[in-house]
């Protein structure tokens, strides 16, 4: 029996297959979506034509949450065949073994779909964005931009957003003039390359990395693409880039950050050890000598810049136990 989800991803949204695959043979194809009229227009675009070609399909609906997921896994009784999820919750289920692999070859190739949009457990879906839109028939007068959207004094009357805090507090933090972008993740300098094709596991060794990044396809989205993306919007702000990998530096990210004003030259590289053996015990794939250098480097490239790091005191080590 089939214990994983298939997921299918897209821009920020994926698909993912969940229910096993003796269950599965046995009844009609479960399709899980996000209800509303979105889902609607899913079931006349997508769902009724796949019932006329002669494969039963019924679908239902979910909020959305990995929680969820798990839940239907690790129970073992998931009626979920196919579920639309956003791209946070395809990484980590992904990488928690939540989804079955996908072999893209059986869904027409990876040339078919979009440049970023193929994933080792899913596929592009749709493409979608946050904007602001009113009823110009009610208002006299536009919003002009997001602080509108809160003022209801200035604009009274019923307001519609996403039920959570996804984008929400984002939406909220520019209205009420926050001006620091903050960069975090577990390995902000890996961002990308968890989309580059036939990707087994992460690359810790500085030189493995490097080969990596120089092999992806042009279009591949980077920490440095990203970085100078943001520098581009217009506004008054600020870029902080924290939680890098000292194994994951390379010079572009370095003349990257030295050429993007906006980008603060404050950045944090959990360095954790220095001493050679408490690198090999604690499987580290980096040397004090490239440590070393690193920070020469850094320091050379983007003068005056100001890094945060965090020690280790007393490792034990890392064994299987």
């Amino acid at each position: 029996m089939r214990k994983h989800l298939l997921p299918v991803i897209a821009g920020a949204v994926a698909l993912v297959c969940m229910a096993g695959q003796a269950q599965a043979q046995s009844r009609d194809l479960n399709v899980v979506s996000w209800g509303g009229a979105y889902q609607d227009g899913q079931k006349e675009v997508f769902f009724k034509p796949f019932n006329a070609a002669g494969t039963k399909l019924t679908d239902e609906a979910w909020d959305g949450g990995v929680g969820v997921l798990r839940t239907k896994i690790k129970g073992g009784n998931s009626t979920w065949d196919v579920v639309q999820v956003e791209a946070d919750e395809l990484e980590v289920g992904c990488d928690e073994g939540l989804y079955e692999k996908l072999d893209v070859n059986k869904i027409g190739g990876a040339a078919r779909y979009l440049p970023g949009t193929v994933h080792a457990c899913g596929v592009g879906a749709i493409i979608y964005n946050l904007v602001l839109a009113y009823d110009g028939d009610k208002l006299k007068t536009a919003p002009n931009g997001w602080p509108d959207f809160f003022d209801s004094k200035k604009f009274p009357g019923k307001r519609s957003i996403r039920n959570g805090a996804k984008w929400n507090l984002e939406v909220a933090l520019i209205a009420d003039g926050v001006k620091e972008l903050n960069l975090i993740s577990q390995d902000s300098t890996y961002y990308g390359l968890d989309l580059r094709p036939n990707r087994h596991q992460a690359i810790s060794a500085p030189g493995k990395f490097g080969a990596a990044v120089r092999s992806l396809p042009s279009d591949t989205p980077t920490i440095c693409t990203l970085l100078r993306q943001l520098n581009a919007v217009p506004g008054d702000f600020w870029i902080r880039l924290l939680y890098t990998h000292p194994a994951h530096w390379t010079d572009e990210l370095i003349q990257t950050i030295a050429e993007c004003p906006k980008v603060a030259r404050y950045v944090d590289i959990p360095l954790q050890h220095i001493h050679e053996n408490m690198l090999e015990r604690m499987r580290r794939e980096t040397s004090q000598q490239y440590i070393t250098d690193l920070l020469r480097r850094i320091r050379a490239g983007v003068p005056g810049i100001v890094l945060r790091t965090t020690f280790i005191v007393g490792f034990p080590g890392e064994t299987a136990a």
